[in-house]
């Protein structure tokens, strides 16, 4: 007997029964292929070699993919049953298992990259941030939606021959069987696990969707952030830097680069007890929000060089990978030099040992280090362009305060003189010169606070080539991060997106956003803004701190996946 007769021959209670007896069976085959999309979370967060982890894994995989085909059809196919149309209810059913099994597909490619499920927060990032560049896109929808739809219309012709068949009962009381012992095994092992306090299973448990709710704690665990005697700088072996060759812009004018780099002095050594380097301010613009993600000199000077965090320094090092910025500069035939001072504070014992990306001149303090910048500029070939960058040290030697002001005096005459030097032989329109800090003073260390603000709030002065020489302050949140691609965008002619090769951005165009954010990577991990930072622990736990001190708070999850989604950005 045909479909199309079934409302002329059968009555409404028939009818109902057999719309509910081919939901059946048709929620028994959409299980199947529910398990088999949930096959891709399962081999996304195998990241141990624990056997009874692979068998949490499998079993959940079956009894939680079921359960969730399941839940569907209780909630929404079960109560359409009672239209009393058989036909219509199999078209119904088809499109919204059609509906639930794409949307399965695009939280498994979410989970993929990014280790979240589908909510509004995440929803919300997939829409506003993450773009094609990012991997994160669904072109493979246009493929695998077809697929989807036609074995979902497959599954109701098997259902529908499935009542006429009585043999099939059989495996389908044993594939519900199966399903429901898996269910509660699985359920079963993460009891034991969490009692056990056993994490290479509890570490699982927000694996698949609406599993169990995702919190800050699993999604840093999902991560490997989370883990006994480990750190995030220890995760990375294999880096892809940059994302996309370098490409320059061949129609514009390349600039000078001049960067001093300052050790030992906060953002507040320019105000307290009177203000500091004012005269070169006056020609400059001050970054009022800068700061510098590591304590340590040589973490910031990796951040400022390459743009990124340090949990790339071993890897990238260990393969001899050029800055992009100095990639760029080799292929415009940069002169490249880098004045700091001999065997002080075990720089140049360091820096030897790295990659040789410029030539390492050193002298014995900071005026010294200055005077050879000076007369190397003063000889140098003007048909080529320079890249001179300096390490000055001499404020980490200071006795007292007047000592130090005293020296930050010295030297800021001392780089005035450079600058008189630049338009002397006509370079200094057409040099980007900047001036910041690569550590902070250590009176500002705030010993009861993870992210030491004070001490961490720098310097940064810039002037942009061919800009009016008049003081001006920028308010927004910058970082070390940042100061690789303002060089690469505003003076080397690069045209890559800044996410390419840093997690930093172009500082010529930074405004205020409320969105940005500075994230510090390390022993802990720091989501830190101009009021208050996030600090996740690698124990698990976090706080909130502001200068008053530290509370506790329920972090957002939609802030923590875009600070995990950009540290990971290079990770192969």
């Amino acid at each position: 007997m045909q479909d199309n007769n079934f409302p002329k021959i059968y009555s409404y209670a028939e009818m109902v029964s057999r719309s509910i007896s081919f939901g059946h069976y048709f929620l028994l085959f959409n299980c199947a292929l529910s398990i088999f999309i949930g096959t891709a979370y399962t081999f996304s967060a195998l990241n141990n070699d624990s056997f009874i982890s692979f068998i949490y894994l499998i079993l959940t995989n079956i009894g939680h993919m079921s359960f969730l085909t399941f839940i569907v059809f209780l909630i929404v196919l079960f109560p359409l049953a009672f239209i009393g149309n058989f036909r219509y209810y199999r078209i119904i059913s088809v499109i919204i298992m059609c509906i639930y099994h794409m949307l399965l597909l695009i939280d498994a490619k979410l989970y993929l990259y990014v280790k979240a499920h589908l909510s509004l927060g995440v929803l919300n990032i997939v829409i506003s941030d993450l773009d094609f560049d990012t991997g994160l896109n669904y072109n493979f929808l246009f493929i695998a939606l077809p697929i989807i739809i036609a074995l979902v219309i497959f599954f109701a012709k098997l259902a529908t021959k499935s009542l006429y068949r009585f043999k099939i009962k059989k495996y389908a009381f044993i594939s519900a069987i199966l399903i429901t012992s898996s269910f509660i095994t699985s359920h079963l092992i993460h009891i034991w696990a969490d009692a056990d306090n056993y994490d290479e299973i509890t570490a699982l448990r927000s694996t698949y969707p609406i599993h169990y709710p995702m919190t800050a704690r699993s999604f840093l665990r999902s991560h490997g952030f989370i883990a006994q005697n480990k750190t995030l700088n220890d995760d990375v072996q294999k880096v892809k830097y940059p994302l996309n060759s370098l490409k320059l812009n061949q129609n514009i004018t390349s600039f000078n680069v001049l960067h001093i780099m300052l050790e030992n002095i906060s953002y507040q050594d320019l105000l307290e007890p009177k203000p500091q380097l004012t005269k070169i301010s006056a020609m400059m613009q001050n970054f009022e929000s800068f700061y510098m993600p590591y304590t340590s000199s040589l973490d910031n000077l990796f951040a400022s060089g390459y743009g990124l965090p340090i949990l790339y320094r071993k890897t990238i090092l260990q393969e001899n990978i050029t800055p992009i910025v100095v990639e760029a500069m080799q292929k415009l035939e940069y002169g490249k030099k880098l004045f700091l001072v001999k065997d002080k504070y075990d720089f140049e014992q360091k820096l030897s040992n790295s990659p040789s990306f410029v030539q390492i001149n050193t002298s014995t303090n900071d005026i010294q280090s200055l005077d050879k910048l000076k007369l190397d500029l003063q000889n140098f070939d003007s048909s080529r362009k320079f890249a001179f960058y300096a390490i000055l040290s001499d404020l980490n030697s200071v006795k007292n305060n007047n000592d130090y002001q005293n020296k930050l005096t010295n030297l800021e005459n001392k780089i005035l003189d450079i600058i008189l030097q630049l338009k002397a032989i006509d370079c200094y329109d057409n040099t980007l010169i900047i001036i910041s800090s690569i550590s902070g003073n250590n009176k500002y260390d705030d010993n009861k606070l993870k992210f030491k603000r004070n001490l961490q709030q720098g310097v940064l002065l810039i002037k942009w080539p061919f800009a009016n020489a008049i003081a001006s302050s920028n308010n927004a949140l910058a970082s070390s991060f940042d100061l690789s691609p303002t060089i690469a965008f505003n003076a080397l002619g690069v045209i890559n997106k800044s996410t390419d090769f840093s997690v930093g951005n172009d500082l010529k165009n930074a405004n205020f956003d409320e969105k940005q954010m500075l994230i510090i990577d390390g022993n802990d991990l720091i989501i830190a803004n101009k009021s208050f930072a996030t600090i996740y622990t690698n124990d698990g736990g976090f706080i909130v701190e502001n200068t008053q001190g530290s509370y506790r708070a329920i972090p957002k999850l939609e802030t923590l996946i875009r600070a995990m989604r950009d540290l990971n950005r290079f990770k192969e």
